[in-house]
């Protein structure tokens, strides 16, 4: 049965960069793909970050690329996903199971839409209310 998903930064990342074995992945498994805003700021980060060491657009150029591509698909946080955001911190550092802020955002997305989360971070796993596959 195909899933909706909401992509990671590391999964989006390979989907720009147009990596067969996730492409495939997608083509096969998936009806919908989403991309939550924080996840493109991700991208942008290490883009700007490898154009400033190396002189070099390549990832600014793929990143753009990919934006144009799933414009449409990408979730921006409202005052629930807020909400969601504030339960999972909390949830998470009353258990001692920190994990990075913006992943709790990407969860708190994948939570509100009701969403599977492709990731390759395990730390994903400790956030309760979310479907997550590991890639």
């Amino acid at each position: 049965m195909a899933t909706d998903y909401l992509l990671d930064t590391a999964i989006a990342g390979r989907v720009a960069q147009d990596d067969p074995l996730t492409l495939d992945k997608l083509a096969q498994q998936a009806r919908r793909i989403f991309v939550p805003i924080i996840v493109i700021g991700e991208l942008y980060f290490g883009a700007y970050k490898y154009a400033s060491l190396h002189q070099s657009t390549k990832f600014l150029d793929m990143y753009d690329e990919f934006l144009r591509r799933y414009k449409r698909r990408i979730f921006v946080p409202n005052v629930e996903t807020a909400q969601l955001y504030g339960a999972i911190v909390a949830e998470l550092t009353t258990k001692g199971q920190i994990i990075q802020r913006n992943d709790c955002w990407i969860a708190a997305l994948a939570r509100q839409r009701g969403l599977t989360l492709a990731t390759v971070d395990s730390d994903m796993l400790r956030v309760s209310g979310i479907t997550v596959e590991m890639w």
